[in-house]
């Protein structure tokens, strides 16, 4: 009997120690989900704020494209940059190309390295000279003569050293701007890319010399396969000084730059610019034969009848004594070219 009003005395107790445990248990659980839950947001959180500060960074970065397979297309031999005389302007129609911060086509170097006659190194030798030449004798004028001839004779070091003797001595000299471009060009021909662009950064937008010095750093991003930079550079000297005489070297190297990152239309668009707007340059015989070979070896626009017509011009406007087509370098490899396809593809010519 004692025994049983024991357990009914004691069993409410423990009916209620379970209960507090249960609840105990239960607000322990729920406490750890929403600490879980409190945790997971958190964690969504700053995965979203890094996700949109690695998206904002990425945006600041320059977009720099990879380096593209090695191209079969034969594309002239780059050269100095040289700031030619002004002509009549003509309106350029440029295709839009990538924006973003190779040295230009040197007139094209058939294996004797023949140089067309009024090519464009020569002429902005030219040019300089004639500026030399019509300025009056001065110590100024006198550095920068020797600091020329030096170059011209492939003593760079030596060169560089009279061009920074110049800017030193003579701060306010009417040629500072050409020294500094002379200057950038023979860094760059030392190998030392970072003070060329330094130099260059020194001549002003508004000085005669600017075009050229645009055009220079566009040559060295692409010595550097940076062409989206490279690509930048030759298309603000065609586009903003569309009747400078680098214009149409400009639309070359800008037509290599496409095709390197795969932009074969555009580089089609620029040759046919030269072709259509600069007929009267010593480029146009470059576009010819560069528009030949984009339709000849292009995988995506390749057009054997395109490019076999167009090598058939090349010659006719050589053979009939036009301008730049009748002494150009490249007629020998046009016609070696065009039997070429006539063999492999057209039975002999048909």
């Amino acid at each position: 009997m004692r025994h049983i009003i024991y357990l009914l005395l004691v069993f409410p107790f423990i009916i209620l120690a379970d209960s507090v445990e249960v609840v105990q248990t239960q607000t322990q659980d729920s406490r750890i989900k929403n600490e879980e839950k409190r945790s997971e947001n958190l964690n969504k959180d700053v995965y979203e704020k890094d996700k949109a500060k690695e998206k904002n960074q990425k945006l600041k970065e320059p977009m720099y494209v990879a380096e593209p397979q090695q191209s079969d297309i034969p594309l002239t031999e780059p050269a100095e940059p040289i700031q030619k005389a002004e002509t009549t302007p003509k309106k350029v129609n440029q295709t839009k190309t990538k924006n973003s911060e190779a040295v230009s086509s040197q007139k094209k170097q058939p294996k004797k390295s023949a140089q067309k006659k009024g090519s464009a190194p020569a002429k902005k030798s030219d040019e300089n000279k004639n500026i030399l030449m019509n300025s009056p004798a001065s110590e100024d004028k006198a550095v920068l003569e020797s600091g020329i001839m030096l170059y011209n004779s492939s003593n760079f070091a030596a060169s560089i050293e009279k061009f920074k003797q110049l800017k030193e001595k003579f701060p306010q000299s009417i040629y500072l701007d050409m020294a500094n471009q002379w200057l950038a060009r023979a860094y760059m021909k030392s190998g030392n890319n970072k003070d060329a662009f330094a130099s260059l950064d020194l001549i002003p937008q508004t000085s005669g010399e600017f075009p050229a010095a645009l055009f220079l750093s566009g040559q060295i991003f692409f010595a550097m396969k940076d062409y989206v930079n490279a690509s930048e550079r030759f298309h603000r000297v065609a586009s903003q000084f569309p009747s400078h005489d680098l214009a149409d070297d400009a639309l070359i190297n800008l037509s290599k730059t496409n095709l390197f990152q795969g932009n074969g239309n555009l580089a089609v668009d620029n040759l046919l610019n030269v072709i259509k707007n600069y007929s009267d340059r010593e480029m146009v015989d470059d576009a010819y034969y560069n528009l030949a070979k984009v339709y000849e070896k292009d995988k995506m626009l390749r057009d054997l009848e395109k490019a076999r017509s167009l090598y058939r011009k090349f010659i006719e406007k050589s053979d009939s004594g036009e301008q730049f087509f009748s002494n150009s370098p490249l007629k020998d490899r046009v016609k070696r070219d065009l039997a070429d396809i006539d063999k492999r593809f057209f039975s002999g010519g048909r």
